[in-house]
């Protein structure tokens, strides 16, 4: 794996990239002379600082701004990764997704002072854009979104931001069946139409638009812009616009939006069900409409929003949380050996199915194979802790599914292994660090598809004092808290001694080279990171188990 430290370190390392490679960059500003054009298929450009736009030591791409240079960042084959980067400063886009290309994940980004747009996806398909912001890109008005979709198909921008860009927040002009979740869109312009452009004339459309946020803004909210193709768009808000929404032409379907004061332009034909505006609900009663506030739009206990929605959902993009942090699922307990089912979970484009026999409770969770498709358990946990996990699941399609499995901040890869058929079950093993109180578990989709699971069971890990799911505190805030300290005068210092090198075995990872592992003694519950790999095992007492893979 080439690490790099400069601009013409990371230009010649891409220029001499293979297939499969994966190139680093460490933190620094790196001043490229010319465009990053990546022209080889399957390789990931990772900054070292990877976990999320602009937090911490970052690795800052910055052009010279001249305009007649171009683009800044440029990806023109399949499967690349580019993840982690600050890039600005670009005589023309900040990132742009070109060539034909086929399944380009960009990640964890943040572009800004751009000539024009921010991140575009300017052909091919099947592309993922997420967790990135786009802001400030105001050289040329016109042209100056955000992100933007066009000619191409099938992409998914999933937690996305956008602000202060001088032409629209997202526009898809005549890109076709994007997915838009979870993104948020405000203050941009003057020359845009809207935060959310969804179309154009006699082109585009055909999107899925999802809890998404559009506010503060002089244009429209959410805008069809005259594309004749059906978009739809579910449980999203929109303040503070001019109007939130605006759809006409064709046969599109909002379902349970909300408009802030029912600002909206909507033609006969379109769809239309569960919406504040349908339902007569003036005042969605939001926790704050301060801008810099957590509860900024999201409901407030007594709002009329809460279970207004098909099915019963909450409206809009953010879901009442009561004082315990509880929403629209109930919190599960977890205390001694838990079992979580797929019924229970909080689900995103993932229906709860029954069609292939051998299920425990109520069904199965059966993920789209798109980015984003998510099944999550919002868990109270009565002691923070180490837990092992079975994931109960079938797979009977073919090549092994990679998502990704979270434990509130904390996340990391899991495969299912082919299973032989639909109804036939295994289990995926492993161990999660959960905190005490609320959290939440999930599984989610990157790109790929997941095998059907049905349940998740919980079992925390006991440690030598026999406590279960993580030691007990003790009352002092000391820097040795959880370990052992002898007392003066003691004969036997050795003992509690030993007991904490036991303890640093556990809480410790061992970090050294993916061949090295076993090498080491694999203690039930010891971490080992693999530095040249990224790979990550825990010990169960007998042997290793890999358990992901660092992001």
């Amino acid at each position: 794996m080439p690490t790099v430290s400069s601009g013409d370190e990371l230009l010649a390392a891409v220029d001499n990239a293979s297939s499969g490679d994966e190139i680093l960059a460490e933190p620094g500003t790196y001043g490229l002379n010319r465009k990053l054009r990546v022209t080889t298929p399957n390789v990931t450009i990772r900054a070292q600082n990877d976990a999320a736009r602009g937090e911490g030591s970052v690795t800052h791409l910055r052009g010279s701004g001249n305009v007649g240079e171009g683009g800044l960042v440029e990806l023109r084959d399949d499967n690349i990764v580019f993840r982690g980067f600050e890039v600005s400063n670009s005589g023309f886009k900040g990132i742009e997704i070109n060539g034909d290309a086929v399944g380009v994940e960009v990640a964890h980004v943040d572009v800004h002072d751009c000539y024009v747009w921010g991140v575009m996806t300017n052909s091919g398909r099947d592309h993922v854009i997420r967790d990135s912001y786009s802001h400030d890109n105001r050289g040329n008005a016109g042209n100056a979104d955000g992100f933007n979709g066009t000619d191409s198909d099938g992409c998914t921008f999933l937690r996305c931001w956008a602000w202060n860009n001088a032409d629209d927040g997202f526009d898809m002009w005549s890109g076709t069946n994007h997915t838009l979740r979870e993104c948020w869109s405000w203050n941009n312009g003057p020359a845009g139409n809207a935060e959310f452009k969804l179309g154009k004339s006699g082109g585009g459309g055909g999107h899925l638009v999802e809890n998404c946020v559009a506010h503060s803004s002089d244009f429209i909210g959410f805008s069809w812009n005259q594309t004749p193709n059906p978009i739809t768009v579910r449980n999203c808000t929109a303040w503070n616009c001019s109007p939130d929404f605006r759809f006409e032409d064709a046969e599109h379907t909002l379902e349970n939006n909300i408009s802030a004061d029912n600002s909206t332009r909507l033609l006969d034909g379109t769809d239309e069900s569960n919406n504040t505006w349908n339902l007569g609900i003036d005042d969605p009663q939001f926790e704050s409409t301060d801008p810099g506030s957590s509860g900024f739009l999201r409901l407030a206990a007594g709002s009329p929003c809460i279970g207004a929605g098909l099915d019963g959902s909450d409206l809009g993009a953010l879901p009442y949380v009561d004082g315990d942090g509880g929403g629209g699922t109930n919190l599960l307990t977890v205390e001694g050996t838990t079992t979580l089912p797929a019924a229970a979970a909080e689900r995103t484009t993932t229906p709860l199915e029954t069609e292939h026999s051998g299920f425990n409770g109520e069904g199965y969770a059966n993920f789209e194979a798109d980015a984003g498709a998510a099944i999550r358990w919002p868990l109270e946990v009565a002691a923070a802790g180490q837990y092992n996990y079975e994931i109960r699941y079938a797979h009977g399609g073919s090549n092994d599914r990679v998502a990704t499995m979270s434990a509130g901040d904390s996340q990391g890869e899991i495969t299912f292994p082919q299973t032989g058929g639909w109804v036939n079950w295994s289990t995926l093993t492993g161990t999660v660090d959960l905190p005490s109180g609320t959290t939440e578990l999930g599984i989610e989709t990157t790109g790929d598809d997941a095998g059907n699971v049905d349940q998740i069971i919980l079992d925390p890990i006991e440690t030598d004092d026999g406590t279960s799911g993580g030691a007990t505190e003790p009352s002092s805030g000391t820097a040795n808290q959880g370990y052992n300290i002898p007392d003066a005068g003691r004969s036997d210092w050795h003992v509690p001694l030993n007991e904490n090198f036991k303890a640093i075995d556990r809480d410790v990872p061992v970090v050294d080279r993916e061949g090295a592992l076993e090498e080491y003694d694999a203690a039930k519950g010891t971490l080992y990171v693999a530095v040249d790999t990224g790979t990550v095992y825990v010990g169960d007492g007998t042997g290793w188990n890999r358990l992901g893979a660092l992001q």
